[in-house]
Order: C-alpha cells, then structure tokens, then sequence
C-alpha cells in the first residue's frame, strides 16, 4: 500500500510534497502499531478464557473423583469382616 501511494505522488510530480508524504507513513505506522496491540490483547484474553474453561472442566471431574474416594473408603469400612468388595461373602452363606 505504501508503495502505491508513494509511486501516485511521484508520478503526479508532487515530490515538494515530502510532509503529507511523512505524515501518511507515520499515520501508517500508528495504524500498524495499534492493530498489533490491539490483537496482542485479543489474542491473550482469549487464550486466558481457553485456560479458565479448561481448568474448569478439569477441576469439576477432579472433585467429583476426590469427593468419590472417601465415601468408597467408609463404604468399605462399613461391610462386615467376611464380606469383599465383589460380593463373595454371599456365597459363603449359600
């Protein structure tokens, strides 16, 4: 884009024109710059929401098996002693 404007002056001869021709880069470069900043900041606020779900969806199977744990372990606590996990004291009886 740059160079196409810049070849549109120097074919219409308004070379003596050097100031608008500063000031359109530097308001090229001003664009540039705060696209790149602005993008910077979508891109991490974006990468911060893809962190929140994921340890979210992590965290919540994580406490549904933490929470599983001990009441397995009481439950088993509570069997009397010739009983098993797999139900084998059933058959002692029979």
């Amino acid at each position: 884009m740059r160079a196409s404007v810049v070849r549109r002056w120097l074919a219409s001869g308004a070379l003596h024109q050097l100031t608008e021709l500063v000031r359109f880069e530097e308001a090229v470069d001003h664009a540039l710059s705060e696209s790149v900043s602005r993008y910077s900041f979508l891109l991490a606020r974006a990468r911060d929401v893809l962190v929140g779900i994921l340890a979210h969806d992590l965290h919540t199977p994580l406490g549904a098996i933490a929470m599983a744990r001990p009441e397995r372990g009481s439950a088993l606590a509570a069997r009397p002693s010739g009983c098993s996990a797999s139900g084998d004291a059933e058959l002692k009886h029979v």
